[in-house]
C-alpha cells in the first residue's frame, strides 16, 4: 500500500514539473494581440468647492484695527492676533509698523486708586540726580520679527518680551503675571504715506478665560472729543484707553515731585486746571484756559446713575465714572489743589504752599472727610455746591421782559419793562439791587435794530440805545423811570441820537423805524448769589437771571416770536466745550441775539487803536480762539487778541459750526467789519468812530486765524499803517503774515477802506476756495 502511494507521488511530481516547464515555454513565445478597452466608469461625486481668494486692498479711507485674542503661547510668550480693514469690511494687507504695550490692572490698597502696571519697561535716567529709573515702554514690529501678516486681513504678533516672566530692570523686582487679573494690550498702527492714517486700540482680558469683572474705565475718548474734536498725541494715539497704559504712575522721573507727575490721573487734571494753578511747578500748563467752571466734574467723567439724573451732562457714562468722588486720593486731588500739601516738610510759604487743613494726612485717611456724600466730599464741595450756587440764583427767579413797544414823540421807541421776583411784581431798589452785581452801573436795558441784514448800530455802555434801569445810587435814570405799579418801568430810545458823518451815519439816516426788527434786552443783571447767602460769597461768578429777549415787528410793533437775528455759528456747538456760554461775568444772558447786538460789524473793539481789532463777532471770536499760535513767534510786539487757546484743531470749523455755516461767499454776517486804525480816538463804548476804516467780509474772518496783526494796522497795499505800535514797540508783519495779506489783497481784499460800499463786493476767494474745498479743509 505504501508503495502504490509513493508510486502516485512520483507521478503527480512529474506531470506538475512537465506543465511548468510547458508553460515557461509559451511565454517565451510572441505577444498576442491587446483586447479592446472595457468601458469607463461612472464618474465620481463633485468633492467642495474651495474657498475664494480674499478679497484685499492695500489702502484704506480709514483704517480699523480690532484685536480678537491675546493668549501665552507654547514657548510662554504672549501672542495676539488682530484684523485690519477698511470701512466696507475688506481686509487691509501690508500693515508693517505698529507699537505694542501690555499691562495688568492692579486694585488698590490702604487707600491707593488702582493702577495699570506694564509688563514692558525701559530705562532713563533722571535729570535731577542721574540715577536711573524704569518707565513704561512698548515693542516695536520694526524691531523684532514678532509680526505675521497672512494676507487676508489677519495678523498675528508675537512679543518678544519675556511677560510671563517679566522684571523690573532696575530694581531686578518680579512683575507677577496673574492669570486671574484684567490684562490689556495696546496696538497702535503708525501711519502709511498714502494708504491708510495711523489708527490705535486695545484689547482686555482674563487670562485664565474669566469674564472681566475688574476695570478702571474712568473717562470716555467720546467725552474728550466734545472739546477735542479728536484728541490725538503721539503721532496718532487717540484712544483714552491707551494712554492709561503709558500714563501711569511709574512714567515719571521719581527725583521729580508728584506734582510735576505725567501719571495720567494728575497729568490731565492739572492741564485742565491750567492758568489757575497755584503752586510751583515744572511743567507749565500756565496758558491753558479751561472754557468752563472747573468744579463741572462731570463735564469728563461721569456714572450712569449721575447721567441719568442730569440731562445737561454731555460727558458719556462709563462704569467707573464715578471714580472721581469715590476714590480721593492725595495725588489726584493736590493736581488741582496744588498749593496744598500733606506733608509739613513740603510747604513753602514763599511759593504759596501751604499745609492740609486736616495737617498730615496719607491716602488711606481721605475717605474718613472726602468720601462722596460727605461733608467734605468732591461731589459735595464741587458739583453739588456749583449746583447749589445756581440753584440759590434760581429760586430767586428773577425775571426781566419788555411786554411791548410804543412810539413816543419823533423818533422816540418806548419800551415798557416788567421786573418780577418768583412771580410777583419786584423793586429795582429795595427788591433786585441788593442781590444785584453792579457792574456797568447796574441792570441795562440794550436795544438794536435789524433791518434785514442784520444789526444796524452796536450796543455799548455809553450807546444811546443802552440805557440804566437804576444807578448804583438807586436812582432810576437815564432815559428810564419807575411807574406807578411796582415793577413796571419805561425806557426811551431816541433813535436818531448819534454822530453824522460817513463812518457813523444817524440810525436810518434819522428817519423813524419802520421796517425791520428792534431787538430788546437786558445786560447787567447777574445775580451776586454771595449777597443772597453769605456762605457763597466768593463761590463764583454772577447768575444770570431770567432775561427775555423779544424782536418786536417795526410795521405793526407786534411781537415776532419767529424772527431769528443771523448768527454764523452753532450756540450748541460753543456749549459743548463751555457748557454754558455766559461772557462778561455773567452780565449777559447765554443768547446769541445778545451777542451780536453788540457784537457785529458796526462795532469797533475796545481794545482801540492799540489792537488794530474789530468788535465784529465774526472776527472777534475767531481771533479768540486762534490768537495762541502765536504766543511764540518772532514778531516784536505784544499780540493782539486774547490767547484763550482752542481745544480741538484750530482748522475745525465742524466744532462751532453747521455744514450750512461754512461756506464761500459767506452766508452769514456778510457785511464789512468796522476797525480800529492807528488814528482811532474813541473807546469802543460809544458811537465816536473817528479814526476807523473797513474791512471787507471774508478778509475779516480769513484774516482772523490766518494773520497775527489785527487787520485794522494793516493799509491797503498791505503794509503796516504809520503809527502802528503796541505798547511803544511797532508793529511787524511776519513772512507768512506779508504772504497771506498780499494773496487775500491779489484776490480783491479791502483793508483800510473809508466806507463800507469800498469794502463790499470786492473778493474773489470762492473762485479757487469754493464751499467744497472749505469744507474739506476746514470741516474735518
Amino acid at each position: 500500500m505504501s508503495n502504490i502511494r509513493e508510486m502516485m507521488m512520483s507521478n503527480f511530481k512529474n506531470t506538475s514539473l512537465a506543465l511548468l516547464i510547458g508553460l515557461a515555454l509559451v511565454g517565451c513565445g510572441s505577444d498576442g494581440a491587446d483586447g479592446s478597452n472595457g468601458s469607463n466608469g461612472s464618474n465620481g461625486e463633485n468633492g467642495e468647492n474651495g474657498a475664494p481668494a480674499p478679497i484685499v486692498f492695500t489702502t484704506a479711507d480709514q483704517l480699523n484695527i480690532a484685536i480678537t485674542d491675546a493668549v501665552l503661547n507654547d514657548d510662554n510668550k504672549l501672542a495676539i492676533s488682530f484684523n485690519a480693514a477698511n470701512n466696507a469690511g475688506y481686509g487691509i494687507v501690508g500693515v508693517d509698523n505698529i507699537r505694542l504695550n501690555v499691562a495688568k490692572l492692579v486694585p488698590g490698597t490702604n487707600g491707593e486708586s488702582s493702577e495699570w502696571v506694564s509688563f514692558t519697561y525701559g530705562i532713563r535716567v533722571s535729570s535731577i540726580n542721574e540715577n536711573e529709573y524704569a518707565k513704561p515702554d512698548s515693542e516695536k514690529s520694526s524691531k523684532t520679527d514678532g509680526l505675521t501678516d497672512n494676507s487676508d486681513g489677519s495678523y498675528s504678533y508675537t512679543f518678544a518680551a519675556d511677560v510671563a516672566n517679566a522684571i523690573n530692570p532696575v530694581t531686578d523686582e518680579a512683575i507677577a503675571w496673574d492669570a486671574t487679573s484684567t490684562h490689556r494690550v495696546t496696538l497702535q498702527v503708525y501711519s502709511a504715506e498714502d494708504r491708510y492714517d495711523g489708527v490705535n486700540t486695545h484689547f482686555d482680558w482674563v487670562p485664565n478665560g474669566d469674564e472681566i469683572s475688574f476695570t478702571r474705565d474712568i473717562v470716555s475718548t467720546a467725552s474728550c472729543n466734545e472739546c477735542h474734536t479728536d484728541v490725538t498725541k503721539h503721532g496718532g494715539r487717540t484712544d483714552i484707553e491707551y494712554c492709561v497704559v503709558c500714563h501711569t504712575p511709574d512714567v515719571s522721573d521719581p527725583a521729580k515731585s508728584v506734582k510735576d507727575s505725567a501719571d495720567m490721573k494728575v497729568m490731565t487734571h492739572k492741564i485742565h486746571m491750567g492758568a489757575q494753578l497755584t503752586g510751583a511747578k515744572t511743567n507749565d500748563y500756565g496758558k491753558v484756559l479751561y472754557p468752563q467752571d472747573i468744579r463741572n466734574c462731570t463735564s469728563c467723567h461721569v456714572g450712569e446713575e449721575d447721567k441719568a439724573a442730569d440731562d445737561s451732562i454731555i460727558a458719556v457714562a462709563t462704569k467707573d465714572g464715578d471714580n472721581w468722588k469715590t476714590v480721593p486720593t492725595i495725588e489726584t486731588c493736590g493736581s488741582c489743589h496744588d498749593g496744598i500739601v500733606w506733608d509739613a516738610s513740603l510747604v513753602d510759604v514763599d511759593k504759596g504752599i501751604r499745609l492740609h487743613t486736616a495737617n498730615e494726612q496719607t491716602n488711606d485717611t481721605c475717605v474718613n472727610c472726602h468720601d462722596a456724600g460727605s461733608f467734605a466730599g468732591a461731589d459735595i464741595v464741587h458739583v453739588k455746591a456749583y449746583d447749589k450756587y445756581q440753584s440759590t440764583a434760581d429760586e430767586l427767579n428773577i425775571r426781566y421782559e419788555v411786554t411791548s413797544l410804543t412810539r413816543g414823540s419823533g423818533n422816540e421807541l418806548v419800551a415798557h419793562v416788567e421786573v418780577t421776583m418768583d412771580g410777583e411784581p419786584a423793586d429795582m431798589v429795595t427788591d433786585i439791587q441788593p442781590v444785584t452785581m453792579n457792574a456797568s452801573g447796574g441792570p441795562r436795558i440794550m436795544f438794536n435794530w435789524d433791518n434785514g441784514m442784520g444789526y444796524e448800530t452796536h450796543s455799548a455802555k455809553n450807546t444811546p440805545n443802552s440805557q440804566l434801569l437804576i444807578a448804583a445810587t438807586g436812582v432810576v435814570n437815564d432815559g428810564c423811570f419807575s411807574e406807578s405799579v411796582t415793577g413796571s418801568y419805561t425806557c426811551t430810545w431816541v433813535t436818531d441820537t448819534g454822530l453824522d458823518d460817513t463812518m457813523n451815519p444817524k440810525l436810518n439816516g434819522g428817519a423813524p423805524l419802520t421796517t425791520g426788527h428792534v431787538f430788546t434786552s437786558f445786560v447787567g443783571v447777574g445775580i451776586d448769589v454771595g449777597k443772597v447767602d453769605s456762605d457763597l460769597e466768593g463761590f463764583g461768578p454772577p447768575v444770570p437771571p431770567t432775561i427775555v429777549n423779544t424782536f418786536f415787528n417795526m410795521e405793526d410793533l407786534s411781537i415776532d416770536s419767529d424772527f431769528k437775528v443771523e448768527f454764523g455759528a452753532d450756540y450748541e456747538g460753543c456749549n459743548s466745550c463751555h457748557k454754558q456760554l455766559i461772557q462778561h461775568g455773567s452780565r449777559r444772558s447765554d443768547h446769541a441775539s445778545q451777542c451780536k447786538a453788540c457784537h457785529n460789524s458796526t462795532r469797533v473793539r475796545k481794545g482801540g487803536a492799540s489792537s488794530g481789532d474789530s468788535g465784529d463777532l465774526k472776527y472777534e471770536a475767531h481771533k479768540t480762539h486762534a490768537s495762541f499760535q502765536w504766543i511764540d513767534n518772532d514778531n516784536t510786539f505784544k499780540l493782539n487778541g486774547r490767547q484763550a487757546g482752542m481745544p480741538s484743531p484750530i482748522s475745525d470749523c465742524a466744532q462751532c459750526h453747521t455744514e450750512d455755516q461754512i461756506a464761500l461767499p459767506l452766508s452769514k454776517n456778510t457785511r464789512p467789519s468796522i476797525v480800529a486804525t492807528p488814528d482811532f480816538s474813541g473807546t469802543g463804548d460809544n458811537l465816536d468812530f473817528t479814526g476807523s476804516a473797513y474791512v471787507s467780509p471774508i478778509t475779516s474772518v480769513c484774516s482772523s486765524c490766518h494773520v497775527s496783526v489785527g487787520i485794522g494796522l494793516i493799509d491797503a497795499q498791505g503794509k503796516v499803517l504809520d503809527g502802528a505800535n503796541v505798547d511803544g514797540e511797532q508793529v511787524t508783519l511776519s513772512a507768512d503774515d506779508q504772504a497771506v495779506v498780499s494773496h487775500m489783497i491779489s484776490n480783491g481784499a479791502a483793508f483800510n477802506a473809508m466806507t463800507t460800499e469800498a469794502a463790499t463786493g470786492t473778493e474773489s476767494c470762492s473762485v479757487c476756495h469754493d464751499t467744497e474745498e472749505l469744507r474739506e479743509v476746514h470741516g474735518q
